[in-house]
């Protein structure tokens, strides 16, 4: 068995980062609803979790941009068929990540 080493500090992972990953595999399946609440919703929902994710653990915060991104990007630009609402809200969601990694949005 390998020792650990006592000089090594181990990261603290709030609560909330743990939930809040969680919530983002969670939505990320009904990212591609044929309805528009159930959409609203998930668009929602990324988005207070990606703040959380800001707030308290920037470490996991892009990886997590990177795996709701398919799902934002269909939303704005693939459904054509989109109500304006979704579009809007995905539109909201891309400028807000732009503000909290904008390095991801280059």
């Amino acid at each position: 068995q390998e020792m650990e080493d006592p000089t090594e500090e181990k990261e603290q992972i709030f609560p909330s980062t743990l939930l809040s990953t969680q919530l983002i595999d969670q939505c990320i399946r009904y990212g591609g609803s044929i309805y528009p609440p159930t959409r609203l919703q998930v668009l929602s929902t990324i988005l207070e979790c990606l703040k959380t994710l800001n707030c308290h653990s920037e470490k996991h915060l892009l990886p997590a941009v990177h795996l709701v991104w398919p799902t934002v990007e269909n939303s704005l630009l693939a459904e054509s068929h989109s109500p304006l609402s979704v579009r809007l809200k995905s539109l909201e969601l891309v400028l807000e990540i732009n503000d909290m990694c904008s390095d991801f949005a280059r």
